[in-house]
């Protein structure tokens, strides 16, 4: 159950990563725009150059498509980073399985006797 509730919750996190920030940007966008235009409407120019956002860093009009393209590929990147960590994570505690299981056979055999030797040889060795 617990891992259920995991999967849900990076599921929802999702959206969460991926549409704020455009959308907030667009807003703070309109704000110093409007700002702008009410304040001083003659000098549109000096306006235009004040008001930029994004990636533009004040240089032209604000492109939401671009904003929320950006934001999905840093999402995506994110999202493949989390699951590559546990992808590696998950082969080093099945690697360490393996290596801990053919070590005791290696020491102890099957307890069937497979292999012909098992703690009364090894046990002088100590």
């Amino acid at each position: 159950m617990p891992q259920v509730c995991l999967i849900l919750l990076a599921f929802f996190a999702v959206p969460c990563m991926l549409f704020p920030k455009p959308y907030i940007l667009k807003w703070e966008h309109e704000k110093t725009k409007s700002h702008h235009h009410s304040a001083d409407s003659d000098d549109d120019e000096a306006a235009e150059e004040l008001v930029g956002g994004g990636h533009d860093h004040g240089h032209g009009e604000f492109d939401f498509g671009e904003e929320m393209v950006h934001q999905m590929i840093h999402t995506i990147e994110y999202v493949l980073g989390c699951i590559s960590n546990t992808v590696c994570l998950c082969v080093y505690v099945n690697v360490h399985m393996c290596i801990c299981k053919r070590k005791h056979v290696y020491m102890y055999g099957h307890g069937h006797g497979e292999f012909g030797f098992g703690e009364e040889v090894w046990g002088g060795y100590d």
